[in-house]
């Protein structure tokens, strides 16, 4: 991504439904935040003043990492390019490498993957699994990877 100033740099760019808009991680002096970039008008504008690795899901959200280890949701309206509510808390504590990589992941299908902070090294043997709403875990039928 080029922009006139280069006290603006872009990372992580997602290209959305429609091929019209693309949002992207944006990092200047004062951190990242979530952008859009509307590619019919050539405008940019914040999405949240401080995120990173935005998504847009079908629920119509805009669904991004925090520098706090949270994962966050927005609603967005994709007719309009326009925030419709306030950021919530979808996850408090994910794993987030520093650079601001979020953990986490979605399938075409809405699942959510993530590891969970604190989650990642320590020594001991990683297994995949699934959890549902109430927090109940099934591990997958795969080996535990050692770390």
């Amino acid at each position: 991504m080029l922009f006139a100033s280069d006290s603006i740099g872009a990372d992580r760019p997602h290209l959305y439904p429609g091929e019209r808009t693309v949002f992207q991680t944006s990092g200047g002096a004062g951190g990242s935040s979530v952008l859009l970039l509307d590619r019919q008008t050539g405008g940019l504008k914040t999405i949240a003043p401080a995120g990173n690795q935005p998504r847009y899901v079908e629920t119509g959200h805009i669904v991004f990492g925090h520098g706090d280890q949270a994962l966050m949701a927005i609603p967005f309206d994709l007719e309009s390019l326009e925030v419709t509510g306030n950021q919530s808390t979808v996850l408090p504590m994910m794993t987030v490498f520093s650079g601001g990589a979020s953990q986490y992941g979605f399938s075409e299908t809405g699942t959510l993957i993530y590891a969970a902070a604190g989650q990642l090294g320590g020594g001991m043997g990683r297994q995949l699994a699934m959890v549902d709403l109430a927090g109940n875990e099934t591990p997958l039928p795969l080996p535990a990877r050692p770390t």
